[in-house]
């Protein structure tokens, strides 16, 4: 009797102490996660920027941030559920923590339901990616290849700092000025050139006969992606596969931005799903010893 009214409640209450610490910690983590991708589709959008001389006139601004923003909407909620997951996990860890100590039977309870709730919440939110990932690569593969045929012609320079300038700005025609600004945006963005191949996937676009089948300058490699800063100068003159990204295409490298991540992500989520199941079933052997009256003294 006295090993048990010692050993099981008091090895039910550490292990909660442990438990709950490490789900703090993989909500720390969590949060940090949602954080970084939060600050990464901003930087996407405040790029939008016309001072930034992809769109010097402004004239697209608008409609281009729009369409931007349809196109990371699904990412910043991804990017929103893990911040709010984060912080609300850290509650719950505290509240375990907190359970355990005062060894409630009240706040074990709604702590173990709250952990169940969770871990659904983790299944539906795995199989929704599960089933969404293809249809997202698909749209934004396709949607950027659609705007490919209506890439324009941009004249550019650079100045003292070595960032790419417009000048003139360009000739505006309602059919291509949208295709063209946002595969600017994405190319320099992402760092990539075209759609599947390289710049010579623009062969069937107004841009390769206004080139003379050049690569874009906005496949050059940036030292910095905000303010058009070139890694290398001699780019705004001549492309090369040192200083550009002419033969890397932006579908490809778009996929692999969704897909680099997902085995961590699936680690990760499992990883959490375990550590809750843990601490729901000693929550609960906590919760019956208490019940039977044993205590960790």
């Amino acid at each position: 009797m006295m090993a048990r009214d010692m050993g099981g409640p008091r090895c039910a209450k550490y292990s909660l102490y442990g438990i709950n610490i490490v789900i703090i910690i993989l909500a720390c983590v969590t949060l940090g996660v949602g954080i970084w991708i939060s600050s990464e589709v901003s930087h996407l959008v405040s790029s939008l920027n016309p001072s930034v001389n992809v769109d010097p006139s402004g004239r697209a601004y608008v409609d281009v941030t729009n369409k931007i923003n349809d196109g990371v909407g699904q990412v910043q909620t991804v990017a929103n559920l893990l911040i709010t997951s984060g912080v609300f996990a850290i509650l719950i860890g505290v509240l375990g923590i907190w359970a355990a100590y005062r060894e409630s039977r009240a706040l074990l309870i709604t702590y173990a339901v709250i952990l169940i709730i969770i871990v659904l919440l983790e299944i539906g939110a795995g199989i929704a990616w599960a089933v969404d990932r293809p249809k997202l690569l698909t749209n934004i593969a396709n949607g950027y290849e659609n705007a490919i045929d209506s890439y324009d012609y941009v004249m550019t320079t650079r100045d003292v700092n070595n960032r790419v300038i417009v000048t003139p700005y360009q000739t505006y025609n309602n059919n291509t000025v949208q295709p063209t600004i946002f595969i600017n945006l994405i190319q320099t963005w992402v760092g990539c050139c075209g759609g599947r191949s390289g710049y010579t996937d623009f062969q069937n676009s107004p841009y390769w006969a206004k080139s003379g089948g050049v690569p874009p300058v906005y496949c050059c490699k940036m030292q910095n992606t905000r303010t058009l800063e070139l890694k290398d100068p001699g780019c705004i003159n001549v492309r090369t596969l040192d200083n550009s990204w002419m033969e890397q295409g932006c579908a490809p490298r778009l996929r692999a931005m969704v897909n680099r991540n997902t085995p961590t992500i699936i680690g990760v989520a499992v990883g959490i799903a375990i550590v809750d199941l843990l601490g729901i079933g000693f929550a609960f052997y906590q919760y019956r010893l208490i019940s039977e009256g044993y205590r960790a003294f």
